[in-house]
């Protein structure tokens, strides 16, 4: 399953999740699936898993792989809807089984 997230909009700002939790509605999957997001445009983005440091994405094609089942979470630096310099932050997100 692949989603693209357009980090203004509410929906694409996670707060702590589960992506086999939350994507549940549309596929089943297992606690072993590998969740990978990869910057696609912007800066001031990142990601979050629980007990970890924030992960900041460094640049365009700036990816994190890692276990959907972990409990993470969307990091934006910045005024929420746009990433520092003003640029639209875009992501997609690939949810593998």
């Amino acid at each position: 399953m692949v989603h693209f997230l357009w980090q203004s909009s509410r929906q694409a700002q996670f707060s702590w999740h589960q992506d086999h939790d939350e994507n549940a509605d549309h596929w089943a999957f297992t606690t072993s699936m590998i969740s990978v997001v990869v910057l696609l445009s912007g800066r001031g983005s990142g990601m979050q898993m629980w007990g970890f440091h924030a992960f900041q994405y460094s640049g365009v094609g700036a990816a994190a792989a890692f276990p959907g089942a972990a409990t993470h979470r969307s990091v934006c630096h910045g005024l929420g809807a746009v990433g520092e310099g003003g640029e639209e932050v875009v992501k997609v997100a690939f949810f593998l089984e």
